[in-house]
């Protein structure tokens, strides 16, 4: 399960909150954000997951699945950028 949770820019308590959330219900719970252009502000999703750990995959790994299931590449998703996503900044890490 994946949801949009607000700007960790301008929102950071209510991210954390949604964080908490979904941590408590989900074994496995990971955090993510990347910058969105049109709010000016990186934004956060949270994944809450009973078996399978995003975080987990290396960039091969998702590299040769988006070309299993697209027959290509894409734009911006990536091996690298997959990772980068979860890579948090310290002061958000700690909310």
């Amino acid at each position: 399960m994946v949801t949009q949770a607000t700007s960790t820019s301008y929102s950071l308590r209510t991210f954390a909150t949604i964080y908490r959330t979904v941590a408590s219900v989900f074994p496995i719970t990971r955090a993510y954000q990347v910058y969105m252009h049109s709010y000016d502000s990186t934004w956060g999703f949270v994944i809450g997951s009973k078996r399978y750990d995003p975080a987990a995959l290396t960039p091969d790994e998702v590299n040769n699945r988006i070309r299993e299931r697209i027959g290509g590449e894409l734009k911006f998703y990536e091996g690298d950028i997959h990772r980068a996503l979860f890579i948090l900044p310290k002061h958000i890490r700690l909310c």
